[in-house]
């Protein structure tokens, strides 16, 4: 069991509060390329349509799959110029330098000088008809048509302004962001008329990106971002910031703003709420300049010195708590939490609003140990030493309810509720509240009678209205109709439980004292432990997350865990989230599933459990060769006698732990059985005449992913002169 000391926190410190702080950070994985890529800066990122990432520097172009880089140099006599710009389009890539310079590269014919301009190329684009458009720091727009012939934008005869950050392609149109406000250019008129607007926060529009309604948010240098609509030129939702804004990047209903700083804007248009994070040093050296979500899911974040991937809004830490015993999600919404520096009420919205509901009561510096909501509004709170407080959120009252007033005992462990009644569990058993006429009326049960046991980790309600008894040497018990029930007297040699939770089948599922995970459905047990994945057998908290998943925070980090399969998901250790040491059941979940999970260090936040946990993973093939012909895919390539040889690399992409990928191979007609390697390419030699099948699958995921894997049929022909249609003539 726990220790004494452990459960309660005896040793309470007092921290004297000095204001919350609103920090927020990403965990992030962090890549130091170094040495991979000859030490040179992360100038620009881009993902092509499979999600491999692109990362412009000077000289050239990496690739890279979370694992390793592949270089494409420029020509020798550009080698030191930086890739300001990436285009992916089915002739090849498009890249605009620093120098002016604009080039195509494709495998075939390598890198292609199309044009050379005055001013650093800032932004490319296309528009519906596969026209190019550049955009420069300093030459203003230029139009390279599809049959190479180049156009020079103006405006009422005149030149356009020079100085373009963004070009976007909407409604039959190529809109522009650049230091004298916005221009549209109507692409269907043949003269490219062009139309101004100036009626913005600041002309100096420095960042623009799409929104999926068709408009456009804006960023400014001074400061700030908008929307702005197209079709009426009116912008709104002006959001102010301090700096300039660098680049916007719209994902799933979310934008976000980076800074020539180290910190990174979220801004959600669902709730009109902005987030701030910051990136230590220590995490990410350098400035951040690039941000890219990712087509896989997640967040590309650069700087000049450094790559990082994170899941963006979907894990976060808050910090500003220490020690925190208690958090809970009321029916507003609000988020209480309970730390060493007191009981804290937060109301997140634009602004972010904070107030201490103790604060200058008898009650202030109550070491809180569980928070509890009932249907009446009411917040619950137990506590050592100080029995059950019971506050009002309409008039701020507190009533106070201790063992003078019929409580079982002073040192509340967990509460739980059904209609009007209330149970509290303590150290000396359970009480059972019932509102009698506005008065709390106290029945309570202790090892003399039901359950037969004093202390008490947990209660839980299921879907059922059992209510469920986490307890430390009576083991699982439930109350239904009146009386304490064993679901398994003889079967579960521990005794005493920490947490408990049902899943989405029913299934109810504890955690048992250093003794990992059950599961307990259809009368049968299960046992999860660390030979299934667990990271460490000491469970703290268990909490359903959506329909796949159960939430399982633990001495050796938080874990996944997927209850149909019964398979453990590590996501501590897929997103770097570190161990640390909670509280039993120190977890909350609001209205929209977003979790939060009390450290001795902050908040542990997670956002869209079942989109983390089952995160797919993608394989393509890069190339497929004969005697270094490239070969194209399709259902069925048919290869003559003399292209016996084949030679095939591809791609596996799964960020959150890109070091676990294997790939099981085979070449169906030749192998017998797979071949398990961490390589990725493989060769063939001296193959007979017959029908083939390459077969490359990804090992190493979750078994409840989607596994990807790659079927190519090939056919070698039989040489010429042994066809049998040769020898017809002879016989």
């Amino acid at each position: 069991m726990l220790s004494f000391k452990k459960i309660l926190g005896f040793l309470y410190i007092l921290v004297f509060w000095s204001g919350l702080l609103q920090a927020e950070t990403l965990y992030t994985r962090t890549y130091i390329p170094g040495q991979s890529m000859d030490n040179k800066p992360i100038v620009c990122l881009a993902e092509n349509d499979k999600g491999l990432l692109h990362i412009g520097s000077t000289g050239g172009i990496f690739q890279f799959d979370g694992i390793s880089y592949s270089f494409v140099a420029l020509p020798d006599s550009l080698l030191h110029t930086d890739v300001k710009q990436i285009l992916f389009s089915n002739s090849g890539i498009f890249v605009g330098l620093n120098t002016g310079n604009v080039l195509l590269w494709n495998n075939t014919n390598g890198f292609e000088h199309l044009l050379k301009l005055s001013g650093t190329v800032s932004t490319l684009t296309f528009d519906k008809d596969s026209s190019l458009w550049i955009g420069t720091y300093g030459d203003g727009i230029i139009r390279l048509s599809k049959d190479r012939q180049i156009s020079r934008i103006a405006h009422e005869n005149e030149a356009l302004n020079d100085y373009i950050y963004r070009l976007h392609f909407n409604d039959d149109a190529i809109w522009a962001a650049t230091d004298a406000g916005i221009y549209r250019i109507n692409i269907l008129d043949a003269s490219l008329a062009v139309e101004q607007f100036t009626n913005l926060p600041d002309l100096i529009v420095t960042a623009m990106t799409p929104d999926p309604e068709r408009g456009f948010w804006l960023g400014f240098q001074q400061g700030g971002f908008c929307y702005f609509d197209p079709q009426t030129g009116q912008v709104s939702n002006f959001q102010h910031t301090d700096e300039r804004v660098e680049m916007l990047k719209f994902a799933e209903s979310r934008l976000w703003i980076s800074h020539s700083g180290k910190k990174l804007y979220s801004y959600s248009t669902n709730d009109n709420k902005t987030e701030i994070y910051d990136f230590p040093e220590s995490v990410l050296p350098g400035t951040l300049h690039c941000v890219l979500p990712s087509k896989i899911g997640g967040l590309w974040v650069g700087t000049e010195k450094a790559l990082g991937w994170t899941a963006a809004h979907l894990i976060r830490f808050k910090s500003g708590f220490t020690e925190i015993q208690a958090v809970l999600n009321d029916h507003e919404n609000k988020l209480w939490i309970a730390s060493a520096e007191g009981l804290h009420r937060i109301e997140e919205g634009i602004t972010e609003r904070v107030d201490f509901p103790l604060q200058g009561t008898a009650f202030e510096n109550a070491f809180i140990t569980c928070l509890h909501q009932t249907n009446d509004h009411r917040i619950w709170i137990g506590t050592f030493d100080q029995g059950l407080l019971c506050y009002h959120p309409q008039n701020n009252e507190i009533k106070q309810y201790t063992e003078s007033t019929g409580l079982i005992n002073n040192n509340i462990l967990s509460l739980e509720s059904h209609g009007d009644t209330l149970w509290i569990a303590s150290l000396g058993g359970v009480s059972r509240g019932i509102q009698t006429n506005g008065k709390l009326r106290f029945q309570s049960f202790d090892q003399t009678n039901d359950p037969g046991a004093n202390y008490v980790y947990h209660l839980f309600k299921d879907s059922k209205n059992r209510i469920w008894l986490g307890t430390d040497g009576q083991g699982l018990l439930y109350f239904e109709n009146g009386h304490f029930n064993r679901p398994f007297p003889d079967t579960l040699a521990v005794n005493s439980i920490y947490s408990i939770a049902e899943a989405a089948d029913g299934s109810i599922w504890f955690a048992a004292s250093d003794n990992g995970i059950y599961c307990f459905h259809n009368n049968q047990l299960k046992h999860i432990t660390k030979t299934d994945g667990l990271s460490s057998m000491t469970v703290t908290s268990l909490q359903k997350a959506g329909d796949l998943f159960l939430i399982a925070v633990t001495a050796g980090g938080i874990d996944l865990i997927h209850t149909a399969q019964g398979v453990v998901y590590p996501l501590s250790n897929a997103y770097g989230l570190g161990n640390f040491q909670p509280d039993l059941n120190v977890i909350g979940r609001d209205k929209n599933d977003i979790f939060y999970i009390g450290t001795p260090f902050g908040l542990q936040i997670l956002t869209q459990v079942e989109q983390l946990g089952y995160r797919k993973a993608a394989l393509f093939l890069d190339e497929l060769q004969s005697f270094g012909e490239n070969l194209t895919e399709k259902i069925l390539i048919k290869l003559n006698s003399r292209q016996n040889q084949l030679s095939a690399s591809y791609t596996a992409l799964w960020y959150p732990q890109p070091e676990r990928l294997q790939f099981a191979s085979k070449l169906a007609g030749y192998d017998q059985e797979y071949r398990l390697t961490r390589e990725r390419q493989i060769h063939y030699n001296a193959l007979e005449p017959g029908n083939y099948t390459l077969k490359i699958k990804l090992s190493g995921l979750p078994s409840y992913l989607p596994q990807p894997q790659i079927s190519q049929k090939i056919k070698i022909l039989l040489p010429f002169w042994k066809r049998w249609y040769v020898w017809i003539p002879g016989l």
